[in-house]
Formats: structure tokens, C-alpha cells, sequence
């Protein structure tokens, strides 16, 4: 039986995770600090309702304030 692929919900990451990982060390360091300590406190109450919240509060500002959306916003141009 293999094992199922965990993959991290990043944008445009896709870099392979252990199973109790929710995002990959890149995306984890170009979070706040703020959203960072939501998800280690909800994962330390072991609330998975609250933990895929904050996982997807997270991937969402990852998505707002990737390099090429930050580059788009300062040029002028539309985000990819």
C-alpha cells in the first residue's frame, strides 16, 4: 500500500510534505508572525476545524502578497 502524497497548499508550491506538516518551511518563514502562532496554538489545542481555518487564512495571504503580486502591484500592472 503506498502512501498518499501530502503536498504543501502554498501557491504555486507543491514541494512535498510530511503528514503532520501543513505548509513547507518556505512558505511557513513568509508568513507573519501573528498567523504563524494561530496555527501553532489551534494545532497545540488540537482543534482541526480551527487549524484548516488558519491554514487557509494562510495560503490566502500567501497568495495576496506573493513576490510576483507584490512586483504586479508595484509596476502597475495585473497579478498573475
Amino acid at each position: 500500500m503506498s502512501r498518499r502524497r501530502h503536498v504543501c497548499p502554498g501557491p504555486a508550491c507543491g514541494r512535498e510534505l510530511q503528514s503532520w506538516e501543513r505548509l513547507c518551511v518556505r512558505c511557513w518563514r513568509l508568513l507573519p508572525a501573528d498567523q504563524r502562532h494561530a496555527i501553532m496554538t489551534a494545532r497545540a489545542q488540537r482543534n482541526a476545524l480551527a487549524l484548516s481555518g488558519e491554514v487557509r487564512a494562510a495560503v490566502r495571504w500567501l497568495a495576496e502578497h506573493a513576490p510576483a503580486v507584490t512586483t504586479a502591484r508595484i509596476l502597475g500592472e495585473a497579478p498573475p
